[in-house]
């Protein structure tokens, strides 16, 4: 039987590795969760996931999902959650959300919970540490190697794996291993490319007064300078340097952000971003503005500007190249009605 290679560290990486030997679509999967960013250091992890709130919310007709959570809570790793949206208006209307289905990771952290179903995996699984830095088709087999060149195997499958929001991997290390095997991942690149990401600042911060708030999570009409803000609980994140107590993660919209920042290359200024960031949500919410933890960051991956697609993954059949993904909803330019991911599988 064939073996196969994923390549991600988010959930959907995990699920596809488990479903495709559950199913008996190959005799033996290799994971590999740590990939090499050439935009970020080789050894530690982008903060900005472990950032996000620890919960998040399940549509009653998101079936596979719904399986694979149910396997979760058997194991431990999430529990219910009482977690409140909301929508808030310019002038500090706000109204709660429609009740979905709740979860929360059990161990805190998203990274504890990719952690946690990584060690629940059969054991024909293979959860590699290695980092993967490059591809290459050889003989008809994805062949794998490492920052130094080794080679890390040969597969016959290779699947790309890439979550919207709870990603333990950005989606600049998928894009730098495609074009390692330029040009035969274009067609893929280009499908893929139809479903486009978009970039929001984004900003933690300490708020104290907004600890008393009856929401956990708005989503902000009508306030170019923020469209989305997030509670993280007391000891939810677990990341060097950042304060025990309860922060907030605040998110611009895209069309504000690309009119201060329309590409990589444009210089903005990050002290007046945060700023009227702080100033925008003290407004609408009547709590003083807090203080930021550092300065806002343009963050690639928060939000997609496009709305679900009905078709499960891409595929490219000259290539043999599949990609597969969650999509934990942001944001959009056109904003759906709640939160909600939607489980993309093989």
């Amino acid at each position: 039987m064939r073996t196969a290679c994923v390549l991600g560290g988010g959930l959907a990486s995990l699920q596809c590795a488990r479903e495709l030997v559950m199913q008996g679509a190959v005799r033996e999967v290799h994971l590999f969760r740590q990939l090499h960013d050439p935009a970020r250091s080789l050894f530690e992890r982008h903060p900005f996931p472990d950032y996000a709130p620890a919960t998040f919310s399940i549509p009653d007709d998101a079936g596979a999902l719904n399986a694979a959570v149910k396997d979760w809570e058997a194991a431990g790793l999430v529990i219910p959650d009482d977690y409140r949206a909301c929508r808030l208006g310019p002038n500090r209307e706000f109204a709660l959300l429609q009740p979905v289905r709740q979860i929360r990771c059990a161990t805190g952290s998203s990274f504890r919970l990719l952690d946690g179903l990584a060690g629940e995996l059969p054991c024909n699984v293979l959860d590699r540490p290695e980092i993967l830095a490059g591809l290459s088709k050889e003989s008809g087999l994805w062949c794998m190697r490492d920052l130094e060149g080794t080679p890390l195997g040969c597969f016959d499958l290779l699947v790309c794996s890439y979550d919207y929001f709870l990603h333990g991997t950005r989606k600049a290390a998928i894009r730098a291993l495609l074009e390692s095997v330029l040009p035969i991942s274009t067609p893929v690149m280009r499908v893929v490319a139809g479903a486009v990401d978009t970039c929001a600042f984004a900003v933690a911060a300490l708020i104290p007064e907004a600890s008393y708030l009856p929401f956990d999570l708005a989503r902000v009409t009508e306030v170019p300078e923020l469209a989305l803000a997030m509670r993280v609980r007391a000891g939810d994140h677990q990341l060097q340097g950042l304060p025990s107590e309860e922060t907030w993660i605040l998110v611009a919209t895209p069309q504000w952000t690309d009119s201060i920042r329309p590409d990589a290359k444009s210089r903005w200024d990050k002290k007046s971003v945060t700023a009227k960031m702080l100033r925008s949500f003290a407004t609408l919410s009547g709590c003083g503005a807090g203080r930021s933890l550092r300065p806002a960051y343009h963050w690639g991956g928060v939000s997609s500007i496009t709305r679900c697609i009905s078709s499960t993954f891409t595929f490219d059949a000259d290539a043999c190249l599949p990609s597969s993904g969650i999509s934990f909803w942001g944001m959009a330019r056109t904003p759906p009605s709640a939160l909600h991911p939607t489980w993309l599988h093989t």
